[in-house]
């Protein structure tokens, strides 16, 4: 194996490992999703059907908070490979106090 496709399996690999864990995941889901229905369990199966929408729309809530001046907004912008110092004090996505 050449250098090159070493370099492309390993950028691709943490996709391919999420792919992989999203697909284990969705086929456990379907099948408490049957276990629910056979035992009439409708919030069990309100909320696995749920959490498998989010999975096939890949949608997440991330919730992020710590004391002030913390690196809170730092965090967020690498998980989004954000790379933008704060300018004036000032972090380039929205905070709140609340």
């Amino acid at each position: 194996m050449n250098n090159t496709n070493q370099i492309e399996k390993s950028h691709f690999s943490p996709l391919l490992n999420y792919k992989q864990t999203v697909f284990k995941l969705s086929n456990i889901l379907r099948k408490l999703r049957e276990y629910s229905e056979k035992l009439n369990l409708e919030k069990s199966i309100q909320l696995t059907d749920d959490v498998l929408q989010r999975l096939e729309n890949n949608s997440f809530s991330i919730a992020v908070f710590g004391e002030f001046k913390r690196a809170k907004s730092t965090f967020i912008n690498a998980l989004w490979g954000v790379s933008c110092p704060e300018q004036n004090g000032h972090s380039p996505l929205l905070t709140s106090d609340n």
